[in-house]
């Protein structure tokens, strides 16, 4: 049942992000391993001097740990809602699919900043990419 519960709530995740997008409202789980990443960066820093090679053990120790502290607290989380119950677990486990994609609002987000990169790359007034971004506009700018 577990291996159906998986495929099922990351199918669920994939169609609630198609739906809806990432919650603006919610922090993404990213903006939790970034401020992890600082607290931990202000610590190793203090602990470790500021030669080449500490700097790079320290490194190494974020880019070691930071993944490993994620997935941890993840899968705690998911055990205990799993010993719960099932349903728990699937929720949890299919609102986190659902958040971790954000595939919509990357879209969406990107989509905004590749007109001002076309922009500088063809030198194209502004006017020539109104109502690019929402549909209106089919065909890639020409080059002048």
């Amino acid at each position: 049942m577990m291996g159906v519960g998986v495929v099922s709530s990351i199918l669920l995740g994939v169609l609630l992000d198609f739906c809806f997008g990432d919650p603006y409202w919610l922090p993404h789980p990213v903006v939790w391993m970034g401020k992890g990443i600082s607290a931990a960066e202000k610590q190793l820093r203090k602990w470790f001097p500021e030669t080449p090679s500490s700097l790079t053990a320290a490194g190494v120790i974020l880019a070691i740990g930071i993944p490993l502290l994620s997935a941890g607290i993840s899968l705690l989380v998911l055990w205990l809602c799993y010993r719960v119950s099932f349903w728990l677990w699937f929720a949890v486990h299919t609102f986190w699919c659902y958040q971790i994609l954000a595939a919509r609002c990357l879209a969406t987000e990107s989509k905004k900043s590749i007109v001002p990169y076309r922009r500088r790359i063809y030198r194209l007034p502004e006017s020539s990419f109104r109502g690019w971004w929402d549909g209106k506009r089919r065909r890639s700018p020409q080059k002048r």
